[in-house]
C-alpha cells in the first residue's frame, strides 16, 4: 500500500477507483479521529 498526498477538494469522501480521499474542514479542531470498519 502505497499512501499519496491527498486533494483539498471535494469535502467529504470520494472514491477515485484506486482509493478514498478523506476532506474535512474543521475551523477550531486541533484533531480528528477516523474510524474505518471492515464487515468482516
Amino acid at each position: 500500500m502505497t499512501l499519496l498526498p491527498g486533494r483539498a477538494e471535494p469535502l467529504g469522501a470520494s472514491y477515485d477507483g484506486k482509493g478514498v480521499n478523506f476532506t474535512l474542514f474543521f475551523q477550531h479542531a486541533e484533531r480528528i479521529e477516523l474510524c474505518l470498519f471492515n464487515d468482516g
